[in-house]
Parts: C-alpha cells; sequence; structure tokens
C-alpha cells in the first residue's frame, strides 16, 4: 500500500478537505502497515568465508562456503547462499552487503550481487579493483528490491577473467524493509 496523506483543505473551515472519518481511517491504515513489518520482523541475515572460483567470467556465481544464517521470521534458509521470503504479501527491502575479500591474480575486477530467482538485480552490482593477488580488500553497497512470497535472493560473484578465485575473508548480507514514504 503507498502512503495515504490527508488533505487539510485550502483553508479552515472551507469543506475541502479529508472528511474526518476517512482521515481516521488513513491513519489506521497507515500505522497497521507499519506495526504489520515490525510484527513480521521482516529481517534476515547471511554470513561467510569462502572460496569461490569464477569459471566463465560472463557468468555471475553462487559464493561458495559455509555460511551461517539466521533469518528471523519472514524468510528461510534455501540453499548457500541463498534465501527465501515467506510471507504472502510483496514488500521492498534493503539489502546491505558487505565483503572483505582477495583473487588469486593481480589486476582483476571482482563484481559480488544478488540474484532474484536466478537473474541478477543490475542495481545490487558492486565492482572493485583489485591490483595485487591476494591482498585483500573491501567492497560494499545497498539495494532495493522487491520481493513476494517464495521470491529468492541469493549472494553471487563474478571476476573480470575466467578461472580467478575469490576467497571471502568475511561476508554480511542484511536485509530490512525498505519504507516507501
Amino acid at each position: 500500500m503507498a502512503k495515504q496523506v490527508i488533505y487539510l483543505g485550502a483553508a479552515a473551515g472551507d469543506n475541502t478537505g479529508t472528511k474526518l472519518r476517512t482521515g481516521g481511517d488513513m491513519i489506521n491504515d497507515n500505522f497497521t502497515e507499519l506495526y504489520d513489518f515490525v510484527a513480521h520482523g521482516l529481517f534476515g541475515y547471511l554470513t561467510a568465508q569462502a572460496n569461490t572460483t569464477v569459471v566463465d567470467n560472463a557468468l555471475y556465481y553462487p559464493i561458495e562456503g559455509t555460511f551461517g544464517n539466521t533469518p528471523t521470521s519472514g524468510f528461510s534458509f534455501v540453499a548457500t547462499p541463498a534465501i527465501k521470503y515467506d510471507v504472502d504479501d510483496t514488500h521492498y527491502f534493503e539489502i546491505h552487503c558487505h565483503a572483505s575479500l582477495s583473487c588469486n591474480n593481480a589486476g582483476r575486477t571482482v563484481f559480488c550481487g544478488i540474484k532474484k530467482n536466478g537473474v541478477l538485480v543490475q542495481s545490487s552490482v558492486m565492482s572493485q579493483y583489485l591490483k595485487y593477488a591476494a591482498e585483500p580488500s573491501v567492497i560494499g553497497g545497498v539495494c532495493v528490491v522487491e520481493l513476494a512470497l517464495d521470491d529468492e535472493i541469493q549472494l553471487v560473484v563474478s571476476s573480470s577473467n575466467d578461472g580467478d578465485v575469490i576467497t571471502f575473508y568475511n561476508l554480511t548480507a542484511s536485509i530490512k524493509p525498505f519504507l516507501m514514504v
């Protein structure tokens, strides 16, 4: 639901504003939507330390390794490293990603991002140029994704060259409701 705005009218008492009962209903609807976000606890997290080999630099590969995942209500763990949205309602979410990583080769650009239902979310792609081999670097970014029931999101990585091994020392992704106002 979009935010509902109560029209106050051009001047006090001119009878052009939103009627009192209608305005009260709008207020209740606005607060109900906010409280529903809190009640569902629509937050999820993924963390990892992993190595991923980029076989074909034209593709984005799921980040491999052992993931710790603590989704609260609204999300469930699917596969490494994916989570599924479990609420029968559509909402927008901010996804914050942060990683410390390195590459086995020098002079590479590493790309991290998110796939939603197997399709890359272009606005999620972050890149970092790694000048030296095996030297840790930091990458991070934020994107907004619309999720509906059973949508899956997955963390993915690519590189500017085939055969690169990307090592993640620390990877964190947090998902929280994005309130459009």
